[in-house]
């Protein structure tokens, strides 16, 4: 009897031990990662439209910022902050090849949204033209000088920063201009006030892919920081932008753009960095907003980083 008992008490020692170790790895190492606990970069401007949907539940984690500086600091920094980052292309995708970032290429957002803006289409062919334009060695000056031939432009100003080629623009230093939206639609409204009319004379992404034969270019694209835990959640929340996207798309192509103001008022113009909500919407459709999975659209990005000198690499890109 007294061995039995003995027997049995080890057996119940053995077991509850067994039971705890159990426990302790699983909660150690099957931590539950959902969408809500993904944190989010994102510049500011149209790239920013593309999470407008996610800010009533997500808006702690969600980031917006201007300019590149804090972009291309997130990727390089040794304690990643961030599980997403919006980034222009070119950007993410060389710091991704020379091995300075783990981030990883998911999909295109925005395929451009940089139009010319004048009185009339007439304004291009004058011989005494002053076009103003801007980001000489970044995305918008780089397209702009590849296909500028097409409309026979030589006579180009270069300012530091879209605003500033839309106030030379608004003053008559300028003739015509290169704006993105949502600062067309914005200067638009702007020169009216001042009887000025002013309205969109060529379209760059067209341009672009009467040129190249591609759709579009692949200006900000989506990168992830993929680990053991986050892969559900991270492939949760690409499903979820994709679908935004669509849902607006689909919206704004119907003429309802009361969804859009809506959400951009509930998340503020200012935040998103954007012009108020219903110049925003007035132009969504050319802010060049659509999601495609970076796998699906290797020619154009591989047309796009020839302009950087970047000869892309597909296995930066998630799979």
């Amino acid at each position: 009897m007294k061995k039995l008992f003995i027997v049995l008490l080890s057996v119940l020692l053995l077991t509850g031990c067994s039971s705890s170790h159990s426990s302790f790895d699983e909660s150690d190492h099957h931590q539950e990662i959902t969408v809500n606990d993904l944190n989010i970069l994102a510049p500011s401007g149209a790239p920013a439209l593309a999470l407008v949907d996610l800010f009533e539940t997500h808006s702690d984690n969600i980031t917006i910022v201007e300019g590149a500086d804090v972009l291309q600091a997130s990727f390089v920094n040794p304690q990643p902050e961030y599980d997403v980052i919006i980034a222009p292309t070119n950007l993410g995708v060389k710091l991704a090849q020379s091995k300075k970032t783990d981030y990883r290429l998911a999909a295109v957002i925005t395929w451009g949204n940089l139009y010319i803006l004048a009185e009339n289409e007439e304004v291009l062919k004058n011989e005494d033209l002053v076009f103003a334009a801007f980001g000489e060695q970044a995305v918008p000056g780089l397209v702009f000088e590849s296909v500028k031939d097409e409309l026979d432009i030589e006579n180009v100003v270069y300012y530091n920063a879209v605003t500033e080629a839309q106030a030379a623009l608004l003053a008559k230093n300028a003739s015509a201009a290169l704006i993105a939206e949502p600062a067309a639609s914005a200067t638009i409204a702007k020169a009216k006030q001042q009887n000025i009319n002013l309205s969109i004379v060529a379209n760059i992404q067209e341009l672009w892919e009467h040129k190249t034969g591609s759709f579009g270019y692949p200006q900000a694209s989506i990168f992830v920081l993929e680990s053991e835990n986050n892969h559900e959640a991270l492939s949760d929340l690409l499903t979820q932008i994709d679908n935004n996207i669509l849902k607006m798309n689909e919206a704004i192509e119907k003429g309802d753009t009361d969804s859009l103001v809506f959400l951009i008022d509930a998340v503020s113009a200012e935040t998103l960095g954007v012009p108020n909500a219903q110049i925003v919407a007035n132009g969504y459709l050319r802010m060049g907003l659509d999601y495609r999975t970076a796998s699906d659209c290797e020619q154009e990005l591989s047309d796009f980083l020839s302009l950087f000198g970047i000869t892309y690499d597909s296995s930066i890109a998630v799979r």
